[in-house]
């Protein structure tokens, strides 16, 4: 049941948890940099089959490079928080971000701005203290069920999620407000970890390993980006 006190809790671990990302985020800037001079090309991925895909033609079609390399930062202790273990340096095996960027992605400015600046402290959703496993929470919310999301297409409403992991008790919160502004573009909030309602019977997504980690979006986007 979620109860008043459950809101003040929201907010002391919507403190905590933004703080710590915000701080290794700002040190990441030149940490990023540096490991990108050692970047690594594994022989094998943790999720996928593959280290190497076709792009997808939709994003062929918008200028992507063609194809998608798994490439990573060094394994070294200080870059754990910085390490995209799910894309890498080269964004989506998709080509979403490749298009994005003209087809330069493999490019060190590129790879900078995926690792450090568009997925900031994505190792933070490998790490215990900064994640939780959404297949092994009890869930329960209030609102609309989602998911809510405005690309490619706006699915509007509100929802405040409150997630218990069955063996250490410990919560996690979420909470989402999206609306369609005029036409094109949508507005949105969203403040937590990334847990969903549709996680109670569908899990995340097996190539996350069932993990969310804390999040914070304010902002406006083209309902039909990519």
């Amino acid at each position: 049941m979620i109860e008043k006190k459950d809101y003040l809790k929201f907010a002391g671990q919507a403190l905590v948890q933004s703080g710590a990302k915000i701080g290794t985020t700002l040190a990441g800037l030149p940490i990023v940099a540096v490991g990108l001079f050692f970047a690594e090309n594994p022989k094998t991925h943790p999720f996928y089959p593959e280290v190497s895909y076709t792009h997808a033609q939709t994003y062929l079609e918008k200028g992507s490079s063609g194809t998608w390399r798994y490439e990573q930062l060094p394994d070294w202790a200080i870059m754990q928080p910085y390490r995209n273990l799910n894309y890498g340096l080269q964004g989506e095996p998709s080509g979403r971000w490749s298009a994005k960027r003209g087809g330069k992605e493999r490019s060190f400015w590129s790879k900078w701005l995926q690792c450090a600046i568009r997925n900031p402290s994505n190792g933070f959703r490998y790490m215990d203290a900064f994640s939780c496993q959404v297949d092994n929470l009890d869930i329960e919310y209030l609102g609309d069920a989602g998911p809510l999301d405005i690309q490619p297409k706006l699915v509007p409403g509100w929802n405040f999620v409150k997630g218990m992991d069955r063996d250490t008790g410990k919560v996690y919160y979420s909470f989402q407000y999206i609306r369609g502004v005029g036409k094109t573009r949508g507005f949105k909030i969203r403040l937590g970890f990334k847990v969903e309602p549709s996680h109670i019977a569908e899990g995340d997504r097996p190539e996350s390993r069932e993990r969310a980690t804390f999040t914070g979006r304010l902002g406006f986007k083209t309902i039909d980006a990519f």
